[in-house]
């Protein structure tokens, strides 16, 4: 049954110009009035007409995009630049849906692209172990979605980078230079376990170190505070105190290793000559940088294509709605903070 503004008028006592206007969001109704209009036709299931009509042909040529509110990550910024073009290229339009951390942060988000009429949604940047139940309704459902980022071990329809293989090469390359004390610096994590984002740098080390036949310890993974000012600080003070000092370095990002290069720069150590460094993104600092850094560039374009072909085929009924998730191997950008051991 379609829910309409005469049964939203109905339900809130209220006119139905008054209820108009507050899903219009109009000014002319106050603050708290909207407020407890808009969420009880959410609740109620309404849609404007329009998009109703859309749901009785399913004739929604839109695909809708669920990202973090804070984005600033550039190479997701790439990815989804390169995801709109794609779909342009299909004849498909991207609503892009900005998600805001609360109780239920993807519960707005799909009840908004649900109303939308979105035909299938991607979702980007799970920082969550299990599917949320908003998404799980959806999935359920077997709407078309995919996923940019891995989100633990129940992970499917993932597309994204393959950091096991990237940070098991850097490994490799710097193993290859002659490097044998090696360390990785990562975000500290508080509990038994690191997120699933620092789970795969760490096992691509040790994979790299046990194929060259170097031992993995803990003291090797050196950890710092991201949302502390000075946790980069403590952390290289801690490297350069210890008494095995490695002489090769992978880190979590391109920023933590700018970071890097600029606390051992104020400690004494010159880089790639006392140490080398790794970073992961290939984003501009990598670039920019005083000393431009080795890193692992994500394949964006490969990653943005593959999405666009599984969603086109998932909407259109020519694929099928689940899939082994997908992971693109990085490519090594060997640039100046990476060298062989001296004599």
């Amino acid at each position: 049954m379609t829910v309409t503004i005469v049964d939203i008028a109905r339900e809130v006592h209220m006119t139905h110009g008054t209820v108009s206007r507050a899903l219009r969001g109009s000014q002319q109704v106050s603050r708290e009035t909207r407020k407890l209009i808009q969420q009880t036709a959410r609740k109620m299931g309404y849609m404007p007409n329009s998009l109703a009509r859309s749901l009785r042909t399913r004739s929604s040529n839109t695909i809708g995009i669920i990202l973090p509110s804070d984005v600033q990550m550039e190479v997701l910024q790439e990815r989804v630049a390169a995801t709109a073009r794609l779909a342009h290229q299909e004849n498909l339009d991207l609503m892009t849906y900005y998600n805001w951390p609360e109780e239920h942060p993807y519960q707005r988000a799909v009840h908004s692209l649900r109303s939308a009429q979105v035909a299938g949604l991607i979702v980007s940047h799970m920082c969550e172990p299990t599917l949320p139940e908003a998404l799980k309704d959806w999935v359920d459902e077997d709407r078309p979605i995919i996923f940019l980022t891995d989100y633990g071990r129940e992970s499917f329809n993932m597309i994204d980078t393959d950091r096991v293989e990237g940070f098991r090469l850097a490994t490799e390359y710097l193993v290859g230079l002659g490097h044998r004390k090696l360390s990785i610096v990562l975000p500290w994590w508080d509990g038994p376990t690191p997120s699933p984002n620092v789970q795969v740098r760490l096992e691509g080390f040790r994979k790299g170190l046990q194929e060259a036949g170097l031992p993995y310890s803990p003291e090797r993974v050196i950890t710092y505070k991201a949302m502390i000012e000075e946790g980069m600080t403590e952390a290289m003070r801690r490297l350069v105190d210890s008494p095995d000092r490695p002489t090769a370095l992978l880190t979590y990002n391109d920023n933590a290793a700018a970071a890097c290069i600029q606390e051992l720069a104020k400690l004494g150590l010159k880089v790639p000559k006392d140490i080398s460094v790794v970073g992961f993104n290939d984003s501009s600092i990598s670039r920019r940088n005083l000393i431009p850094i080795t890193t692992l560039a994500q394949p964006v374009e490969e990653m943005a294509r593959i999405t666009m072909r599984k969603l086109t085929d998932m909407v259109r009924g020519e694929g099928a709605k689940r899939f082994p998730s997908v992971l693109c191997p990085p490519k090594l950008m060997i640039r100046e903070t990476t060298a062989g051991l001296g004599p």
